[in-house]
């Protein structure tokens, strides 16, 4: 209720604010005298401004939380050896070209010359300069256990040497052991070496299909890096950056600035001068209205305010489609390591889930397609999956991985796997096999939500969605859901990561771009050096969903081993993933990149996003009046139409 007075006062704020703009009911920045396709105007002030309402928790990026948080705020002050262009592509970034050995492990990299480091003054740190070893001075970094980065996988997956290195650093005597290391393993052993001053050599385990694409290696100056230790990034005066912009201001939980970086390597292709972000708790409700009285250039138009604008004249042609974006994926989760408190019963939480048929009441029972409505209510259709790879993600020749054989059912299923039979039926299944194990009914299921930000306010929305078709589908006297509002900063940190919670929406994104592999490693078994499993699957206390699960760990590793692009591993890797939809360890839900936006700038020209609004800004310009929804439809046409192209010339 209290968020329905909110949206209430925001839309009486917008009515007032209305009555000092121009006649048509928008207000128009300064035109530059420049057109660009379909009708739109540069605005002669190139300031990108937007609001923002969960804060950062680290500079560093190559020390971030591995939240989508600080990878979108670490994005715009560095860069990578390579990039992707507004088509997605690779593309040259600090390193102008490469080579990859025939047998597809060695990777050399030559980079730019001439670059240098820039502090938050906008003054290039004396004697910096981009070399090879600015690339080994971060992963010597990461791979020091006492630095605790969360980054360290990004070497120890993949490069030879780097997970003994970190394993006998680590002292630790179990992992020593199970790797068979007998003697002292050094750097000089790892396969990232600074061949020159600007080469840098990589050398894999083995070949990996998708490495150039995957690359998350990023730059620091090692003098300044060692000066700083543990303390590099905690501050503005502790960090120097490389990439398109520079953060001049930081002013955490009131303002961010980010600076056009002269010295950047594309500063020609940088339009927009200056990025302010501008913190307000509640972002998420009154962007939209900030972004109609000409104070902020983008908005998320979320799901409790959407019908309001598109019945209105005035805010109606403004409100654009999102589009969908393969590289970063949402699926309902269980909770095989239930860590919250007593009272919401996790004894008894724990039967249930250990308990295939209650799963599959769940996965049959969620209407997945009524969920997303609160989020978008006109193309939610266009979004949803019932894979958790993406429709047109990885191709094969002609053929989409998701039609083949293993995986086809569940892809085309025509109401994306709900089945209210099934589920009635799987819940019989359950409560008398429970009942016999000492379970209690209703089963408690505790379902957290972060809400923070625009996702906040259509999660909290769409959580009391799932809770109410849920149990009027399944009864009252079967489940008993238990909404409970996250913490808005840390929330993966303090919930996913700390199994506090029993059933919950998840997420991630691409780690392997293109390959189906992209979405394995959210399941994959946790060990000392590496824990990402947040579903917490191999922590199972049942031997029977041990047993599926090594199942799928087996065919996993299977699909591992074919190290080319190939039919053979596709089908290995549609077994496995099918597997875990066919015991519902996970439910597969939709693909990101839905909902509405305002903007005033021209999406499709952002480098590294394909055509998303969110957080590349390179190639972008700030328009001179809002982007118009069928301007929108036009580019998004042209964009289609380039990238087919693009993609065919590769």
């Amino acid at each position: 209720m209290k968020r329905f007075f909110a949206v209430m006062l925001a839309l009486a704020l917008t009515v007032g604010m209305f009555a000092g703009c121009d006649g048509d009911g928008t207000a128009a920045n300064e035109w530059s005298g420049e057109y660009g396709p379909h009708g739109i105007r540069y605005a002669a002030d190139q300031t990108l401004r937007r609001l923002y309402a969960a804060e950062v928790t680290r500079l560093s990026p190559f020390n971030n939380s591995d939240s989508q948080n600080d990878s979108e705020f670490n994005a715009l002050g560095t860069k990578g050896l390579v990039s992707r262009d507004n088509y997605n592509i690779v593309m040259p970034a600090l390193a102008h070209s490469w080579d990859i050995s025939e047998c597809g492990t060695v990777y050399t990299f030559y980079l730019r010359e001439g670059l240098v480091y820039v502090d938050h003054t906008m003054t290039p740190v004396p004697g910096s300069e981009l070399t090879a070893d600015c690339f080994v001075a971060v992963m010597e970094w990461n791979l020091n256990p006492e630095h605790l980065s969360p980054n360290a996988r990004n070497w120890n997956d993949y490069v030879v040497g780097a997970l003994e290195y970190y394993t006998w650093e680590s002292g630790d005597e179990a992992a020593i052991e199970r790797l068979g290391l007998t003697e002292e393993v050094t750097l000089d052993e790892i396969g990232f070496k600074a061949i020159d001053k600007h080469t840098l050599e990589i050398t894999l385990r083995f070949p990996v299909p998708f490495f150039l694409e995957y690359t998350p290696y990023y730059p620091a100056w090692r003098p300044f890096l060692e000066e700083q230790g543990v303390l590099y990034g905690t501050d503005l005066d502790r960090i120097i950056f490389i990439g398109p912009y520079v953060l001049t201001v930081f002013e955490p939980q009131y303002r961010r600035v980010y600076t056009k970086n002269p010295y950047y390597y594309n500063a020609d292709g940088i339009f927009v001068e200056r990025i302010i972000d501008t913190y307000n708790s509640e972002a998420g409700l009154l962007a939209p209205v900030i972004f109609m009285n000409n104070e902020i250039d983008y908005a998320v138009i979320n799901a409790e305010i959407v019908d309001t604008w598109l019945d209105n004249p005035l805010f109606a042609p403004y409100v654009c489609s999102g589009r969908p974006d393969p590289s970063f994926i949402w699926y309902y989760m269980f909770n095989f390591w239930p860590q919250f408190d007593e009272e919401y019963e996790p004894a008894n939480w724990d039967l249930a889930v250990n308990n295939e048929a209650f799963r599959q009441s769940i996965l049959w029972g969620l209407d997945t397609y009524r969920a997303l409505l609160t989020t978008d209510a006109f193309n939610a259709h266009a979004y949803l999956g019932s894979t958790l790879t993406p429709v047109g993600y990885s191709v094969l020749g002609n053929v989409d991985y998701v039609d083949l054989p293993p995986l086809e059912d569940f892809a085309h299923h025509p109401t994306w796997l709900y089945d209210s039979d099934k589920a009635l039926a799987y819940r019989d299944q359950a409560i008398a096999e429970l009942t016999a194990q000492g379970a209690t009914f209703p089963i408690k299921m505790l379902m957290p939500y972060n809400p923070s930000g625009s996702l906040g306010v259509a999660w909290a929305l769409e959580v009391q969605v799932v809770a109410q078709q849920l149990q009027g589908l399944l009864g009252a006297d079967y489940i008993e859901p238990i909404i409970v509002v996250g913490p808005a900063t840390n929330f993966l940190a303090d919930v996913r990561r700390m199994g506090n919670y029993a059933f919950m929406k998840g997420n991630n994104g691409e780690v392997a771009h293109g390959d189906p592999q992209s979405w394995t490693w959210a399941f994959e078994p946790s060990t000392e050096l590496r824990n990402v499993n947040w579903n917490f699957i191999d922590l199972a206390t049942g031997a029977e969903t041990q047993r599926v699960y090594s199942e799928w760990v087996e065919l996993l590793e299977a699909a591992m081993a074919i190290r080319i692009k190939s039919e053979e591993r596709y089908l290995a890797f549609a077994e496995a993933e099918a597997h875990l939809i066919r015991h519902a360890l996970v439910i597969p839900y939709y693909q990101t990149g839905g909902g509405y936006y305002a903007y005033r700038y021209n999406p499709f020209d952002a480098y590294g996003q394909g055509g998303q609004p969110s957080w590349r800004f390179e190639g972008l310009r700030v328009l001179a009046e809002p982007l118009t929804s069928e301007q929108w439809e036009l580019l998004y046409a042209d964009w289609l139409a380039e990238r087919e192209e693009a993609l065919a010339n590769r």
